[in-house]
């Protein structure tokens, strides 16, 4: 029973100190804000590109985890969800603010994925674009474009306004 009672005491004092710390960064989400990844659908012929749908909503959801204060409701949980409702009614089921979807395809050797950033309050588009790159390294691929999402939607996230734009597509 002590170490019950000490370990509660542990628990309240450590709770306790980081409330009172030093506040987030600016750049830092300040409101709780959430977002909720859609598997990205592949709307390629070739249905054996499926991986790399799946690939591309893994990462990210990875790369979205990394910003500060922001809740990344996670891939495996949108999907297993992502059946039984519209990706706006999955999102508020998440109770995320903010829905990604997209698509991802392949023509020849071009990998082209397009996202779209939906407030879930009202359902409307408030960011979107399409990253198209060579299909010579998927997981480069994968990295280039999940990064150019993260930095082009993190000021919709913040409330910040951006600072520079963003190129859709790099060759």
């Amino acid at each position: 029973l002590a170490s019950v009672a000490a370990g509660g005491a542990w628990f309240s004092n450590r709770h306790s100190a980081s409330t009172t710390s030093t506040p987030a960064p600016a750049v830092a989400i300040t409101a709780t804000k959430s977002i909720a990844v859609m598997p990205l659908v592949n709307i390629s012929r070739d249905t054996s590109d499926a991986y790399f749908a799946a690939g591309m909503t893994a990462e990210v959801t990875n790369a979205l985890s990394r910003i500060p204060g922001l809740r990344v409701a996670s891939g495996t949980e949108s999907a297993a969800r992502a059946q039984a409702a519209s990706p706006i009614e999955l999102a508020k089921a998440l109770n995320a603010n903010m829905v990604l979807v997209g698509t991802v395809q392949r023509e020849g050797g071009r990998m082209r994925v397009t996202a779209r950033l939906v407030n879930t309050a009202d359902g409307f588009t408030v960011w979107s674009d399409m990253f198209e790159r060579e299909s010579k390294d998927v997981f480069k691929v994968q990295d280039d474009i999940s990064n150019a999402i993260v930095a082009a939607i993190s000021p919709e996230l913040s409330g910040t306004p951006p600072t520079a734009a963003t190129p859709a597509a790099a060759a």
